[in-house]
């Protein structure tokens, strides 16, 4: 057989030079792991609160008086997990079996927080996100909150606020009916407590006799002036 000399070295300088990128990349990958240099994402927004406290409307407003550069998207957790719990029925139909579903809640179902966290990274390469959910549970905070604090530093988490008169009242007169009301009002001295007694470094935002596009002005200059 005869071997051509020059196709046989290109192949190998070829060869070599494709294992100098693949060695400098783990090697780049290994200084970030030592360092705690993050990825770099457009900005992440939590925007956070009890059941009822508004954080749709907010969300909403802030999207349509947003004009910065930067696309911006809204993500709303309830949404996402409609889709995941009608995505395991279908399986549990294709399967006759029942649906496994895991947690009963998008902030406790750590099978939904997994794949919703690569949704938010996904869609912060080039966008920035507004994740609109109440991470009043271990889960959610461990799965959402911890994790994304640790991946970027471009995270931002905005906890709304109001007092618990003005929360019920609001859940009482929420005309969604998606919304559980009961789960909302039984679930608001625990979801209040638990956003009290975390997040410490989290901007929280007043909510009281105050309109929605005031309320979405003020995360929208927080927005601004890290952008």
């Amino acid at each position: 057989m005869i071997v051509n000399m020059q196709n046989l070295q290109r192949r190998r300088t070829s060869i070599g030079s494709k294992l100098m990128i693949v060695y400098f990349g783990v090697i780049i990958n290994l200084v970030a792991m030592l360092y705690g240099v993050s990825e770099e994402y457009e900005m992440i927004i939590l925007l956070d609160g009890v059941f009822g406290i508004g954080k749709t409307l907010v969300a909403n407003e802030i999207e349509k008086q947003y004009v910065g550069k930067i696309k911006l998207e809204v993500l709303e957790a309830d949404y996402y997990f409609l889709q995941y719990l009608h995505e395991k029925e279908e399986e549990a139909m294709r399967k006759n079996t029942f649906p496994v579903i895991g947690g009963v809640l998008p902030q406790n179902n750590v099978a939904f927080l997994e794949k919703y966290k690569n949704v938010i990274l996904e869609k912060s390469y080039d966008s920035i996100v507004i994740n609109e959910m109440a991470l009043t549970m271990s889960e959610c905070k461990s799965q959402i909150h911890d994790f994304f604090a640790g991946k970027t530093k471009n995270m931002i988490h905005i906890i709304l606020e109001a007092d618990k008169k003005v929360v019920q009242k609001r859940i009482n007169e929420d005309e969604n009916p998606q919304r559980d009301k009961k789960l909302a009002l039984d679930r608001l001295d625990e979801s209040d407590a638990f956003l009290r007694n975390n997040y410490k470094d989290a901007i929280r935002i007043p909510t009281e006799n105050r309109e929605v596009g005031d309320i979405a002005r003020e995360v929208l200059e927080i927005i601004y002036k890290y952008t």
